[in-house]
């Protein structure tokens, strides 16, 4: 028996891999699934490439507080959505792929048949409302489609999208009542009061406009939308959860039942539809930020006069045209999480704009994009470190439209700062550092075709912002200070390494006063290195540094989300200088060494929402940002064979074809990012230099078909889990000695091939010229 189920286990795995190589369409390998358990925070439905409306199911309702008190398990639904959950409560328009905080949601929809029910019910009790029960049995999702059944009242529901388009297609049992439930209460994060104000105009009878204004994290996003039927509304009506204590002489109407001119702030409507005339509906919701007009035009542009099965072919085509930069070889599940995390790289950031190209600013006004495409959705205390380096060798039209986009969002901005967390027109102020300035930097280096005089001063008036926390008393001590920055320490080292990209930017554009200015800034790191302990450290304004420093605890210790341990080693443009504060080499790799093996006790991070045992490699913390660029730090070091050696060990464990297979928020991209830029094989550790630095590739080969038409294969045929380590490595069929390679390279087009083996090459890239980018020399 035993031997019968090996056979056909191996028959299994034969025929799924013999498949895979005749796979041509890359979408197919696109499993959005993976992550929606767990901390992926990741969200199954349907959406196209950087669109605006992201269309998927909520499992729940969990609100972000009651009366002001956090609800702890809303941070599971971040995305609206948990595999673990067996109920819908219905598909929203608006999510965020990957985060640790969340917003959106906005107007829910909902298939009903039966009694008339408005009001969500509970996962407890899902027949006291319009949440239907499901099975992943009958769900299915991939680029731009997904599909599930609902169990209760036996309706087919189909989502697909376009940039700024969501389209349902419901299939209700024969003869049964048909019914559409529109929630414009619902939300991600919701609380009591988040919508402001919502309308809802009946135009005619297969058209609705209306709008919704909620104050989240996005404190005035206004969604403003058009929706069509593909039949018309017999009737409709609906309720107010909590009317209004003033409608004036509104109340001369029966304003419930057939009055088309509905408003409210916890309003959900409904709306019937001819049971015997059809029993597939076909709804197409289009959003705009602009007016409903504006969505309107959207609607028409893009999905007027266009059947279901249209829109989800094209929606597809796109997908595998943005996919398409890639060609791999490898495991059926290799190549599932290469294209899924290139997937998840196209979510966020968004467009953000009308086909008209209207979109709303930062200040609330209407401008026009001309020249360039607006982008809302920036991460940017993650998304600089990968997912803008991955986008601007691989999409650099894109990369470069959002660039214009910060740009005009520090035009726009009250303080007159780059965008810190923006999304939806809104700045959010998440998270620390004023990061948006390295992407700025980055491009500037890499050659991006924008205003860099103009780039350059939105960097400088960002940096010297005194309104951002601690800049004051940075620019004076050149630190921040612990008695009135709870997290001065990181803070201290975010500020230095985005001030050295202004210095970097500033000499590649001929600036010199500023480089010298933002030279000096760079170096601030130094300043919270307590000596006595090795390690950075939080200081007060007396210059004393905080005493007893736990460099394991992450709550307390003047770090944001992340311990010493990890922090650290957070100066990815001086690392030499970094191995210097250390005390050298040998004590900066028994640091190292220590970070990825060491046994971190739980109760370090069993209270801590980012972090879990499986975001770990000892007290590595690869389930977020700060240690991304940890692993490749060996490459500075007498033994840079170490980078080959944990890499493999992370790729493997964080990343995992399956509905738990991330190991942390995917933060709009960046963990996906990381993991694409590591199977290729190098990384960059250092944005705002033209460097990558070389690692270990994890798939045997990888062709990048580049925006200007050239190709960079790589190439390692022996790679595996056994021969991770390089023994050399050719370009262009040349020995090349470096532990880095340039951007210039990789758009010029290259073959870089990796001889593997089982045994690391110790002998390999120690000589001083072979060292990546340091901002101070190496001391002999």
């Amino acid at each position: 028996m035993k031997k019968s189920i090996f056979f056909t286990a191996v028959l299994s795995l034969f025929f799924l891999s013999a498949m895979a190589e005749q796979i041509t369409d890359k979408a197919s390998y696109v499993n959005p699934l993976i992550g929606t358990e767990g901390m992926g925070h990741t969200f199954p439905g349907a959406c196209a490439p950087f669109g605006i409306v992201q269309l998927s199911p909520d499992t729940d309702t969990i609100p972000h507080n009651i009366d002001g008190v956090y609800q702890g398990k809303v941070y599971e639904y971040c995305a609206g959505y948990q595999h673990t959950d067996n109920t819908i409560v219905g598909f929203s328009h608006t999510h965020l792929s990957g985060t640790g905080h969340s917003d959106l949601g906005d107007l829910l929809i909902m298939p009903q048949s039966g009694p008339l029910q408005l009001n969500p019910g509970t996962r407890d009790n899902p027949d006291a409302g319009y949440r239907q029960r499901f099975s992943h049995d009958t769900e299915l999702a991939s680029p731009g489609y997904y599909t599930v059944m609902l169990a209760d009242n036996g309706v087919r529901a189909e989502l697909t999208a376009t940039q700024r388009v969501g389209v349902h297609q419901y299939t209700y049992p024969e003869g049964a009542d048909q019914r559409i439930i529109l929630d414009l209460y619902h939300g991600i994060y919701n609380y009591d009061g988040k919508v402001l104000w919502s309308t809802l105009r009946v135009v005619n009878d297969t058209l609705l406009t209306g709008y919704r204004l909620t104050d989240g994290w996005a404190r005035s996003n206004y969604t403003y939308f058009a929706i069509s039927f593909s039949k018309p509304i017999i009737s409709y009506g609906y309720q107010d959860r909590k009317p209004e204590k003033y409608v004036g002489f509104w109340r001369k109407f029966d304003r419930y039942h057939n009055f088309p001119d509905m408003a409210g702030r916890s309003m959900v409507a409904y709306f019937n539809f001819d049971k015997y005339a059809s029993n597939k509906l076909v709804v197409k919701v289009a959003l705009s930020a602009v007016s409903t007009e504006g969505a309107i035009k959207n609607l028409r542009a893009e999905a007027a006069g266009k059947s279901f099965e249209t829109i989800c072919s094209e929606v597809r085509d796109l997908w595998n045209r943005e996919l398409s930069v890639i060609d791999c070889k490898g495991s059926y599940d290799h190549k599932v999480m290469l294209y899924t995390s290139l997937y998840h790289t196209m979510i966020n950031p968004s467009i953000y704009m009308d086909v008209d190209r209207q979109y709303r600013g930062v200040d609330g006004n209407i401008y026009r994009a001309d020249g360039y495409d607006n982008y809302t959705v920036f991460s940017l205390w993650d998304t600089y470190r990968a997912e803008h380096p991955l986008l601007g060798l691989l999409k650099p039209s894109r990369n470069t439209d959002m660039v214009k986009s910060m740009i005009q969002h520090q035009h726009q901005q009250a303080l007159g700062m780059l965008p810190v967390w923006s999304l939806m027109g809104n700045e959010g102020w998440c998270m620390t550092g004023y990061h948006a300035v390295t992407v700025l930097a980055d491009a500037i280096v890499k050659g991006a075709n924008i205003d860099k005089k103009e780039a350059l001063q939105a960097m400088v008036k960002t940096a010297t912002n005194r309104y951002f926390p601690s800049i004051s008393d940075y620019i004076r001590l050149g630190y921040a200070a612990y008695d009135t920055d709870e997290t001065a320490a990181s803070n201290t080292l975010e500020y230095s390494f985005d001030d050295w990209t202004i210095y970097a930017a500033a000499r590649a554009i001929g600036n010199e006063q500023v480089a010298v200015d933002f030279f000096k800034r760079a170096l601030n790191y130094r300043n919270t290195f307590d000596d006595s302990i090795g390690f950075a450290s939080p200081r007060y304004l007396n210059g004393e540094f905080k005493k007893d420093l736990d460099p394991y605890q992450t709550y307390g210790e003047g770090f944001i989300e992340g311990n010493s341990w990890n922090f650290s080693f957070h100066v990815p443009h001086d690392v030499f200088g970094l191995i210097q504060c250390m005390g050298g080499d040998q004590v900066f790799l028994d640091k190292l060494n220590c970070l990825f093996t060491m046994d971190l006790p739980e109760n370090y991070y069993a209270d801590n929402e980012d972090i879990t045992g499986d975001c770990l490699v000892g007290g590595y913390v690869h389930g977020n940002e700060p240690s991304h660029h940890v692993p490749y730090l060996f490459a500075w070091t007498s033994t840079p064979w170490k980078t080959q050696e944990w890499l493999r060990t992370i790729l493997n464990k964080m990343y995992r074809n399956d509905i738990r297979g991330l190991g942390g928020n995917d933060d709009c991209g960046q963990m996906s990012a990381w993991y694409i830029f590591s199977s290729l094989g190098f990384y960059p550790v250092t944005p705002g230099t033209d460097q990558y630095v070389l690692g270990a590739p994890y798939l045997p080969y990888i062709k990048l078909t580049l925006e200007n038409g050239n190709v960079v294969e790589i190439k390692a045929p022996k790679v595996s889990d056994k021969n991770r380590y390089v023994q050399q490595v050719r370009i262009n069929g040349l020995p090349y000695s470096r532990l880095y390679i340039t951007h210039s390279q990789l758009l010029e087009g290259c073959v870089i091939e990796f001889d593997m083996g089982a045994k690391p090459n110790k002998k390999r890239g120690l000589g001083n010229s072979d060292k990546p980018y340091s901002l101070t020399s190496k001391i002999h």
